[in-house]
């Protein structure tokens, strides 16, 4: 923003249904930055506020400009173009439709199938990011994605345990708020006691072959991105827990790979 001319404006373009929420975000900015703000002026289609006595900030849906620049072309006759603008249009509304939003207690209670599909593809999410190398925190495997009704599951390793990550619908009716779980290989004992002191029990132990399930708390309010960081911490806080626990699966030395009788794999 202080790289504008007097009177400049910062716009920012986003999704219809992110408007708000990144407004909120964008103040906060200001503020955190020592940056006056007043006049704030809100319509149906954008939000602007004066800043510092000197420049502008607003936030506009990419549905307001396309709109107008369609009425407008409408307007002069050129028909062939608003038909692009209208494929551009369409794009946008879709990407409202499919936009992972913040998440709230309706959503772990009476989710939608579009929520429902979201924490499914969070599971894919997470699994990109750990297997990032400034993660750090997980590692590939040799086990295919698993899939059975209403379960679907990424297998992974981290250092010497094997990981299932998982959103199991029928736990997520059993255990409350929770869709997205993780099963590690390894004999826990004592180690993850103060999760499952937890009202309810955070910690399951029918697992395969009895191994501790760990539900992952979604938290609310919070971006994808937000949402994919916190997971991700929750799952390095567990492995920190089970680090001196034995493993009950032999790590091969390739990399990632375990022994195709290890028990993990879901049945067909």
């Amino acid at each position: 923003m202080k790289r504008l001319a007097r009177d400049g404006c910062l716009l920012f373009v986003a999704p219809a249904k992110r408007r708000d929420l990144l407004w909120g975000k964008l103040l906060q900015r200001c503020d955190d930055a020592g940056l006056r703000r007043r006049d704030e002026l809100r319509t149906q289609k954008a939000c602007f506020s004066r800043i510092d006595d000197s420049w502008w900030m607003g936030i506009v849906s990419w549905t307001a400009p396309l709109s107008d620049m369609r009425d407008a072309l409408e307007a002069e006759g050129e028909g062939h173009l608003r038909s692009d603008v209208d494929q551009l249009l369409s794009l946008c509304r879709l990407e409202d439709e499919e936009a992972f939003l913040p998440l709230t207690p309706l959503d772990l209670v009476r989710p939608t199938p579009l929520r429902v599909l979201q924490f499914m593809t969070l599971v894919e999410k997470l699994n990109q990011k750990g297997l990032e190398p400034s993660s750090g925190l997980l590692q590939r495997s040799s086990l295919q994605t698993g899939a059975r009704l209403g379960h679907y599951a990424r297998y992974v390793s981290s250092g010497r345990f094997m990981l299932k990550l998982f959103v199991d619908l029928r736990r997520w009716s059993d255990h409350g708020l929770i869709p997205l779980w993780l099963e590690v290989a390894v004999e826990p004992g004592d180690a993850l006691k103060e999760l499952e002191a937890e009202t309810p029990p955070r910690v399951t132990y029918d697992g395969t072959m009895g191994r501790p399930v760990v539900g992952l708390a979604l938290p609310l309010h919070a971006e994808e991105s937000e949402v994919v960081s916190d997971v991700l911490g929750q799952i390095a806080d567990i492995l920190e827990r089970v680090k001196s626990c034995p493993p009950t699966v032999q790590m091969s030395s390739a990399e990632g790979d375990v022994p195709i009788d290890d028990g993990l794999s879901d049945p067909a």
